[in-house]
């Protein structure tokens, strides 16, 4: 009787978990089981998931953000810079870029006297502030790729 239940399901295109998947294979291999009955993680489990997924997003829109502003100062300290290679500090324009840049160029200032070059000036301590936020933007960005990252095994 077990024998013609188990044939007759075979032949309707369903399966029993114990059954066999082929007439010519050994009854000791079964179906898969189907992905919908697979038992769900616990309540706790799915929302600690969803706290890392929603905490990693946060993280990854921090630091679009903060390359984003940075990516601006540090295209205002260009700007700067050739200002002031041009010597055009006398326009509305140029007073608003040294103002707003001149924040910036605190911890910069007076480190490198400028060097005149064939009629046009070239201020180092711009240079110097530039690549120095540059490398900040690239340690801050690589720091928050880190907290995001998953961990590798190294075998």
């Amino acid at each position: 009787m077990m024998q013609y239940d188990q044939q007759s399901n075979i032949n309707e295109g369903r399966t029993l978990p114990d059954a066999s998947t082929e007439p010519g294979i050994s009854p000791r291999f079964t179906t898969p089981m189907a992905a919908t009955y697979r038992p769900q993680d616990a309540w706790f489990e799915r929302s600690l998931h969803g706290l890392g997924r929603a905490v990693d997003l946060t993280i990854r829109k921090i630091g679009q953000i903060l390359g984003f502003v940075l990516g601006l100062l540090i295209l205002s300290l260009i700007i700067r810079f050739i200002l002031i290679f041009f010597g055009l500090t006398s326009s509305l324009f140029s007073q608003w870029i040294f103002t707003f840049t001149g924040y910036l160029m605190i911890p910069f200032d007076n480190i490198h006297a400028p060097i005149h070059y064939s009629g046009y000036l070239i201020d180092l301590s711009t240079v110097i502030a530039i690549i120095a936020y540059g490398v900040a933007i690239l340690i801050i960005c690589r720091f928050l790729q880190m907290l995001i990252s998953r961990p590798s095994r190294i075998w």
